[in-house]
């Protein structure tokens, strides 16, 4: 059974993330290259295979994980 995980709050789009990685955006999920927004999905395991595929949606507002989950385990 898996803990909910405690999200940060939304951020505007112009503000981009620090680290790469899957974020929840107004799309859906979406991965951050650290330049680009990859392809939006309905799962954060989708958008991790879709990274590589540049998005049409690249102005969402986002919001991420508020703690390291390495930090967790």
């Amino acid at each position: 059974m898996s803990k909910k995980q405690k999200l940060t709050p939304w951020f505007p789009a112009d503000v981009k993330p620090v680290r790469d990685g899957v974020y929840k955006t107004a799309h859906g999920y979406q991965f951050w290259s650290g330049k680009f927004w990859g392809g939006w999905s309905s799962t954060k395991e989708i958008a991790y295979c879709n990274r590589f595929m540049w998005s049409s949606a690249q102005q969402d507002k986002w919001c991420g994980l508020a703690s390291d989950p390495k930090e967790a385990a």
